[in-house]
């Protein structure tokens, strides 16, 4: 064929290729042309399916399984009516068989763990195909039911069952929280008094229990300086803090000599009461 500028050999031959040797009902294939000579003029090229129940093809060559079975598509290249055709075999999935990786029982409350489930399906050729844990649809999981389920597991039209144990959650220990008694103030140089303090233990179920302080939960304590101490207890692997107030060290009064007036005046008292002795046993020795 002569443009005026360069010449173009026709089409004497062409071999078509489909892409996939076996289609699964819904999946495509490409038709691929290798022509003779290689840089040959085409016109048009046309598909046409002998049964598109079983497969269609579009105007591009895309062959999309329908259903189960084989079919022929043939394929014309124009202007020259050159026809070859593509044998196509569609398979269908016959079963599905899930299985669940060993050792695997969540605990109640847990979301399901889709990866921890394996799916393959067996085809109608007997192939066997590996399904995607994230294509599964499992029903029949609770949460919040412990022991033995049996779960469905679906891929498109098939179904398999496989049996899993829910665990019980075990109790643990969140948070703690600490306080002390409302008038608790020690003075300085007092050890702490610690029947004072107060330890609540919060757990995972919600429950709550109180435990008694000891030396050993608690620091940050100088008994040797006055004012707002932060003091931090310790249980198993949690911690609170508390603030408490250490006070100087205070003086007692009372009224009259019978008390200590304060520690001051204790002197002047012992001798007022000296004093007052001493003349009772000057007037007894007198009466005498």
């Amino acid at each position: 064929i002569w443009d005026g500028t360069s010449v173009t050999y026709p089409v004497m031959d062409f071999v078509p290729t489909l892409s996939a040797d076996k289609i699964a009902v819904s999946e495509t294939a490409q038709i691929s042309l290798a022509y003779t000579p290689e840089n040959g003029y085409v016109e048009d090229v046309e598909f046409t399916s002998k049964d598109t129940g079983i497969a269609t093809v579009s105007d591009e060559g895309v062959v999309t399984a329908m259903a189960q079975g084989e079919t022929q598509i043939t394929v014309k290249v124009l202007p020259w009516n050159i026809e070859k055709t593509v044998d196509v075999v569609v398979i269908a999935e016959q079963s599905l068989n899930v299985e669940v990786e060993e050792g695997y029982s969540p605990e109640q409350g847990d979301l399901l763990d889709k990866s921890k489930f394996t799916a393959k399906v067996t085809m109608s050729d007997n192939s066997v195909r590996d399904v995607a844990s994230d294509e599964l649809e499992i029903i029949g999981y609770d949460a919040q039911k412990t022991g033995k389920q049996t779960l469905t597991v679906k891929y498109g039209t098939l179904t398999d069952t496989v049996e899993i144990t829910v665990k019980e959650k075990p109790v643990v220990l969140e948070t703690i929280a600490a306080t002390v008694a409302q008038d608790y103030s020690p003075e300085v140089g007092q050890d702490l008094d610690y029947s004072k303090f107060t330890l609540t233990l919060k757990y995972s179920d919600g429950s709550e229990r109180t435990v008694a302080v000891t030396s050993d939960m608690v620091s940050g304590y100088n008994k040797d300086v006055a004012g707002e101490q932060t003091l931090t207890i310790v249980y198993e692997d949690k911690s609170a803090t508390v603030k408490i107030t250490v006070q100087e060290v205070q003086e007692t009064q009372e009224s009259g000599c019978n008390g200590a007036v304060s520690y001051g005046t204790f002197a002047l008292c012992g001798a007022v009461l000296f004093a007052a002795a001493a003349i009772v046993v000057i007037k007894r020795v007198k009466s005498r």
